[in-house]
């Protein structure tokens, strides 16, 4: 809640304070012959450079907090902004830290308040979700990059591996594996979606680290009304800082 506090008033702080687009064009020079266009030409050039992925709490303060001649800047420019890259860091840290998933702060909030039978689906299922989601490039590369007999079994032990620990039993893991990879490839092929592969890699940290279900605990009263109410608010806090691509490299 501290850390969120302290990024959602960085946020605010760095909106109301955008600084002149001069700013920017002192950046980068070759941006001035465009004019206040220059963004519908500049990023289609295929320039190297690393995109910010954006949240609703980053949404809906870009549109709130500006005035109407504050020009907000693109994404991919958002290194350039300190305060704004900054607050965007806290966020995303912030929705780490509340996924639902084993001793992760959400996964305690979750245990806490619904008890470790509704946990252990949660947490389950969003590793699911992280693993699927992350794992939507490596599938299409492990299949149509040219060398299949090769990247099909690497690709499927490395999804086996972070789908193992959903189960106590192999045999379910590896039908884990089978679907998850059909429905992967049926998804990147049929309409070309991408994901962002440092979820794969996070939730075989999680898996592998912290392990997907919450340790019992001998002293577990009831949670009373202001704790439902800051587990809520903990919950509210995640969708509105998660982000699905937090970062991209283009170019």
């Amino acid at each position: 809640m501290a850390g969120f506090v302290i990024a959602l008033g960085i946020l605010m702080y760095g909106f109301s304070h955008l600084p002149p687009i001069n700013i920017l064009f002192s950046i980068h020079p070759s941006y001035v012959k465009y004019g206040l266009d220059f963004e519908q030409y500049v990023y289609n050039q295929g320039e190297f450079g690393i995109v910010i992925g954006s949240n609703l709490l980053f949404i809906l303060l870009a549109q709130w907090l500006p005035s109407a001649n504050d020009w907000i800047p693109n994404m991919q420019e958002l290194t350039h902004y300190p305060l704004l890259f900054a607050g965007y860091l806290g966020c995303f840290f912030t929705a780490l830290n509340l996924m639902p998933v084993g001793q992760l702060d959400g996964g305690h909030a979750i245990y806490g308040i619904l008890g470790g039978k509704i946990h252990a689906i949660i947490s389950r299922l969003c590793i699911w979700c992280l693993v699927f989601f992350g794992g939507l490039d490596l599938a299409f590369i492990a299949c149509f990059a040219g060398y299949p007999y090769i990247g099909i079994p690497i690709y499927g032990l490395i999804l086996f591996f972070a789908l193992r620990r959903l189960s106590s039993r192999r045999r379910y893991g590896v039908y884990a594996t089978l679907i998850t990879f059909g429905l992967q490839i049926g998804l990147v092929y049929f309409y070309n979606v991408e994901g962002f592969t440092g979820w794969l890699v996070f939730s075989l940290l999680l898996t592998g680290v912290l392990g997907v279900d919450h340790p019992p605990t001998e002293y577990a009263p009831k949670a009373g009304r202001w704790r439902i109410a800051w587990a809520v608010l903990c919950l509210i806090i995640f969708i509105f800082c998660f982000s699905p691509v937090p970062f991209q490299v283009v170019g």
